[in-house]
């Protein structure tokens, strides 16, 4: 899958051209972001906790969201459903996909 398929591509776009110069540091920071939020994410999916699970993948999807990453957000959704539902079993295959 290419780079541009994991992005709504019109809403990156419109981003871009209300952000101009500042687009660059809003990548910057959701980068930097996601660095500190996986560790976390993989650290409760290995230790089972369902609550920790469906919140940090909640306030990552937003993150996500903002910058119209929506295979992500997608991704992030479906491990947000899975902690909320107390089902972790197939998830660790949606992590190895973020």
């Amino acid at each position: 899958m290419a780079l541009q398929d994991h992005f709504d591509n019109t809403a990156l776009r419109v981003l871009y051209d209300m952000m101009a110069e500042d687009f660059p540091l809003l990548v910057t920071l959701f980068c930097q972001d996601a660095d500190e939020r996986l560790p976390r994410l993989q650290k409760a999916l290995h230790t089972g906790d369902c609550a920790a699970v469906a919140s940090l993948a909640h306030s990552f999807k937003g993150a996500a969201a903002n910058i119209s990453a929506i295979r992500l957000t997608n991704m992030l959704q479906q491990l947000e459903d899975a902690g909320r539902a107390g089902h972790l079993g197939g998830t660790p295959v949606l992590l190895d996909a973020l």
